[in-house]
């Protein structure tokens, strides 16, 4: 009868630990994705101040 409630008690820590690496991967993804599109517009940014420069100079 002790085993039951052992395994009950397994399966929970399994789904917890699988939700844990659910967020994580989801919070690293979104860490990613934000740091390219910084990237993104900050390399836009960059080639529009270039054209914008050479177009005063």
């Amino acid at each position: 009868m002790t085993i039951l409630p052992l395994l009950v008690h397994d399966e929970s820590i399994v789904e917890t630990k699988a939700k844990v690496t659910i967020t994580n991967l989801r919070s690293e993804a979104c860490r990613m994705t934000t740091a390219m599109f910084c990237e993104a517009t900050f390399l836009r940014g960059l080639e529009g101040f270039k054209s914008t420069f050479l177009k005063i100079s």
